[in-house]
């Protein structure tokens, strides 16, 4: 009795409903296949679906990998259901409008590439493949039964080493072309012959967010998103790219292209890393405290917040990279800081009760020059500035954002010229000497907060806003 009690067979039933309404779906079944149907394609006849709720009789106990799907809409793998003895119920399945994305893949030379393998996959690079289509003779492809939003195109083999960041409509149609005749090729090798290995590019129109963006790169949901892989010599190449103001970098260096409606395609990009180098001084009787150094190509500050789509992607990017590759110390002060950007650069230093008079200025080289610039640090006060829980929307995806949206924090002295930067999310703090000040701080890319401020010897300054 024992032994036919441990065989006794599982049931599950659930109900499949429609994601825009909740209506139920009475042509829905399981397809132990996982395919696609498609509208007006006749479902199987089993098993029976009543009213929407199907009911699966006689499964082993352990798990069952299923799929549910609905003509017109993408199927669904509702995963690894344990099964136990007896009757299972889940909630709802809810199956969306299947989207579908059409395009061309073409070759260097700007001629269609039939027999190309290419791929759908959702998440970052290694995620599992969604659906697969090959090129026809004039190398064009269609993607069906795909569920609406943020895809991968990745071409699998036979055509150009590149990804594309698509946005599937429920029930609609995305068009997304890869390769080409490069627009744009390149190298990115740093001095120690370490290479990238990848570019991205994105369109800077629109309202974008922008240090959102780059933040998803290795995560590619940024709809418009291109990426190629380095050649092994450190080349690259472009291609496919609309007219208008395109981001282009990896994690070495970046630029912000502008591309002309009717150019001549071959423009030439290197990315390669830059840094600055100095001395910092700490004032007498200091602590082993963190030192914080912060470099903003010079002519960016003033452009950025005042709005300028290409300088602010220098400034966010700045921060990000301060954030991401700190300073790297010698035990004399002497420092090496990356950089994204060439030219001139304003440099911020601040530790723990101490601060620079203002800005040094450094030139960023390609190869590491000892003695760039050096920064005396004295005795300082400070400002912090907090902000409340705001968690900011991102107009690239529609999510909220894991946190309150990005501060930057600057101080002027009494001509405007900066004398201190700060950038963080739930606060920024400025390392800074006693007077009067300007303070500006900026949450995201709106400007928020704009008042003299007096700070005191010895003292932190503290402001919340509202």
């Amino acid at each position: 009795a024992a032994a036919m009690e441990e065989r006794k067979p599982a049931t599950l039933r659930f109900r499949v409903v429609a994601d825009e309404s909740g209506e139920p779906l009475p042509d829905a079944r399981v397809l132990p296949d996982g395919r696609y149907l498609r509208p007006g394609e006749e479902p199987p006849p089993f098993p029976e679906n009543r009213e929407g709720t199907i009911t699966l009789r006689d499964l082993r106990e352990g798990g069952a990998d299923l799929f549910v799907g609905a003509p017109g809409r993408a199927t669904r793998s509702i995963g690894d259901v344990l099964l136990n003895r007896g009757e299972n119920g889940m909630t709802d399945v809810r199956l969306a409008l299947a989207g579908t994305v059409r395009g061309r893949i073409l070759g260097r030379d700007g001629l269609p590439l039939p027999g190309v393998s290419i791929r759908s996959t959702r998440g970052g690079l290694f995620s599992p493949e969604e659906a697969s289509a090959e090129t026809w003779e004039d190398g064009g492809f269609t993607l069906e039964g795909l569920a609406p939003g943020t895809v991968s195109l990745e071409v699998k083999e036979g055509g150009p080493n590149e990804i594309l960041v698509a946005e599937v409509p429920a029930g609609g149609t995305a068009e997304a072309s890869l390769g080409g005749v490069p627009q744009i090729t390149g190298r990115s090798v740093g001095f120690d012959g370490r290479k990238a290995d990848f570019v991205a590019a994105f369109p800077l129109g629109g309202d974008v967010d922008l240090l959102a963006a780059w933040k998803r790169i290795t995560g590619l949901k940024f709809p418009g998103m291109r990426f190629v892989d380095v050649a092994e010599d450190g080349t690259w190449s472009l291609s496919g790219l609309s007219p208008g103001d395109w981001f282009v970098g990896n994690e070495l260096s970046h630029a912000v292209v502008r591309l002309e409606a009717g150019a001549p395609p071959g423009a030439r990009l290197d990315l390669h890393p830059r840094y600055l180098t100095g001395r910092v001084v700490r004032p007498p009787g200091g602590g082993a405290e963190a030192v914080s150094l912060l470099a903003v190509p010079e002519k960016t500050l003033a452009e950025a917040l005042r709005g300028d789509r290409g300088r602010l992607v220098d400034l966010l990017l700045a921060i990000w990279k301060a954030d991401q590759e700190p300073a790297a110390f010698e035990g004399t002060g002497d420092f090496t800081l990356p950089t994204a950007a060439a030219g001139a650069h304003l440099v911020f230093a601040s530790c723990g009760g101490g601060a620079a008079e203002g800005p040094a200025r450094a030139a960023a080289a390609e190869v590491p020059v000892p003695g760039g610039c050096e920064i005396l640090l004295v005795p300082a006060s400070s400002v912090e500035v907090r902000q409340n829980e705001v968690y900011e929307t991102s107009p690239v995806t529609g999510e909220t954002e894991g946190g309150p949206g990005l501060l930057i924090a600057l101080a002027r002295d009494g001509k405007g010229a900066p004398v201190a930067l700060a950038a963080g999310t739930g606060s920024a703090r400025l390392g800074i000497l006693p007077g009067r000040y300007a303070l500006e701080v900026h949450r995201s890319r709106k400007p928020v907060f704009r008042e003299e401020i007096i700070v005191p010897a010895g003292k932190t300054v503290e402001i919340d806003l509202p």
